[in-house]
């Protein structure tokens, strides 16, 4: 995880040199906050005869946004990030798993964006990386609650896809976007504690999200 952290630095002391690249014609930038549900959970290894059930959260966060080139914008989005997970045991006489222990967990995340925006400003896509780190982790069930943060990766990395459109409300824009998530990295702790309720070696957090937002348009308007 420290080649993570080493990316992130890298991004950070960079980013003034890129936006010293982009034309003056270019330098229009946007700000903004959005919130939004969360349907995230656990893909990958399971424990014996269980299943992962994805529950629901909630993600706040701002956004600023520069344009790089006509229609396209660097986005930037750190925002908190509630996931979880449901844990579901197979029970003897019953068809279905039954939901037995959940893990919920908060994170502080960093997307990075490429936004290319369509349908004469309308609509957009978008795609990038979403760094995350681990804030708390903990297990409910069995009549308690235990902290089981050392059985995660303090740094996390999944892939976004996203869609959404955009409603001029005056010179502000109003956003909704649907956004997937998808885990690269095994966030499974190589080092786990064995005091502390362990998940197998290896699983990824998937899920989707449903964002709203306001956009405000700085610097000579945004597209």
């Amino acid at each position: 995880m420290r080649s993570i952290a080493a990316i992130v630095r890298r991004l950070l002391l960079t980013a003034p040199l890129f936006i010293s690249l982009v034309p003056p014609a270019y330098c229009q930038i946007n700000l903004g906050a959005f919130g939004g549900v969360d349907r995230t959970g656990l893909s990958g290894d399971a424990p014996a005869e269980t299943k992962y059930r994805a529950e629901t959260g909630f993600t706040a966060g701002v956004v600023a946004e520069l344009m790089i080139a006509e229609d396209v914008w660097l986005s930037v989005q750190p925002n908190w990030q509630q996931r979880g997970t449901r844990i579901a045991f197979a029970v003897e006489g019953k068809e279905e798993e039954v939901d037995s222990l959940k893990v919920g967990a908060n994170y502080l995340t960093l997307p990075l964006l490429l936004k290319i925006v369509a349908g004469h400003g309308k609509t957009y896509v978008s795609g990038g990386i979403d760094i995350g780190f681990l804030l708390n982790a903990t297990l409910t069930g069995a009549g308690g609650e235990q902290d089981v943060k050392s059985t995660f990766e303090p740094v996390d990395l999944s892939a976004i896809f996203a869609f959404g459109v955009m409603l001029p409300i005056g010179k502000p824009r109003l956003t909704v976007e649907l956004r997937y998530a998808q885990g690269i990295l095994n966030t499974a702790s190589s080092e786990q504690d064995p005091e502390v309720y362990s998940l197998p070696p290896r699983f990824r957090w998937a899920g989707f999200r449903l964002l709203v937002g306001i956009m405000y348009p700085m610097g000579g308007g945004g597209s």
